[in-house]
């Protein structure tokens, strides 16, 4: 019973109607229209629509990516112009403002110079030239912020001590300023210094804050300031020690004002002149009494004054000339400084990590 249900009376396994099949075949056909009408067309509408959205985006952001290299260059070009405006704003100003100084100069050396003057003349015109200054860089009728104010009145201050301090030494010195801000650079006053490293060459430039001459007996001798802001040492144990890269206190100032008088003593017209170093820590000037001379400690409790820089000249150029061949030699690679001190003021701090 059970073969014949499953393979039909005449034995076949399978059968083929003719009818059914049509019915079949007809029922498939309408199923496709069907499904195309309401299923494949709407599908790839959709599809052709996300696909123009997709193609509309990136057309906007390649056109609001040019749109920005439009604008960025727009801003630079802007940019580098104000730049120039108030470059050349800031250059008027310092004419103007260097023209009223010389001004004001005249009238002093008219009185017969600092060292002629009286404190209270000399506080007098400090006041008038701080005066000028400020209705120079800072015009007239602009409110000052706090910190502002702060700033003028202690740099009213701090001048009236540089001011003062020249004066005394003019009264009791015979060395007197002969130069300030002089700079080493190409296009400057003086010439840029070449040196030679074993790696390579290249140019030393710089700028000293002020040079002192005096003659006697037919010479020349000069003395080479460096102005510092804080307040530091001006005493070094040995040459040695102001390239010592690992030495926390290193005395840097000296380094620096050794550095002038190196550059000041390679001009042709200076070589065999003596050349004494000094630092003014602004902080300091205000010390009874003020010593702004450079101190070589020989021993605990002993130093003697650098009468004449040439004496150190020779051993600091080869520590220049070392310290210049190892930041130069591509086979030493930058690490990072051993003392933490010098991390303090580091602009790179949060990158290096130290």
């Amino acid at each position: 019973m059970y073969l014949t249900y499953l393979f039909g009376e005449s034995g076949d396994f399978i059968s083929l109607e003719l009818w059914t099949s049509i019915f079949t075949l007809c029922n498939l056909v309408i199923l496709f229209f069907v499904m195309k009408k309401l299923l494949f067309k709407p599908v790839k509408k959709m599809i052709d629509s996300r696909q123009q959205e997709v193609d509309d985006m990136y057309a906007n952001a390649n056109q609001d990516k040019e749109a920005a290299a439009q604008m960025k260059t727009e801003y630079e070009e802007k940019l580098a112009k104000a730049s120039e405006q108030s470059a050349e704003m800031l250059k008027d100003a310092t004419r103007r403002a260097q023209k009223r100084e010389e001004e004001i100069l005249r009238e002093a050396q008219e009185q017969g110079g600092f060292a002629a003057m009286t404190d209270g003349e000399i506080s007098a015109l400090t006041e008038r030239c701080m005066d000028n200054c400020m209705k120079t860089y800072l015009p007239q009728g602009q409110a000052a912020a706090s910190r502002e104010s702060y700033l003028s009145a202690r740099n009213r201050q701090e001048a009236a001590a540089v001011v003062m301090d020249v004066a005394r030494e003019l009264r009791l010195s015979q060395f007197a300023p002969a130069a300030e801000e002089l700079r080493f650079a190409p296009g400057g006053p003086l010439p840029p210094i070449e040196y030679r490293a074993k790696t390579g060459s290249g140019l030393l430039t710089g700028q000293i804050d002020r040079v002192d001459t005096y003659e006697a007996d037919g010479r020349r001798y000069f003395r080479i300031i460096d102005y510092k802001s804080g307040s530091g040492t001006t005493t070094f144990s040995s040459i040695e020690s102001l390239f010592n890269k690992e030495e926390k206190d290193r005395a840097k100032a000296v380094m620096q004002v050794f550095m002038y008088c190196w550059m000041y003593a390679h001009l042709t017209e200076n070589k065999g002149k003596t050349i004494q170093p000094g630092i003014y820590y602004v902080r300091s000037l205000f010390a009874d009494p003020f010593d702004p001379s450079v101190y070589h400690r020989i021993e605990r409790g002993k130093s003697e004054k650098v009468e004449d820089f040439s004496g150190y000249a020779q051993a600091f150029e080869e520590g220049l000339r070392g310290c210049l061949d190892e930041i130069f030699n591509p086979e030493i690679p930058f690490t990072q400084t051993p003392t933490g001190k010098a991390c303090s003021y580091c602009p790179f701090k949060g990158i290096c990590g130290k």
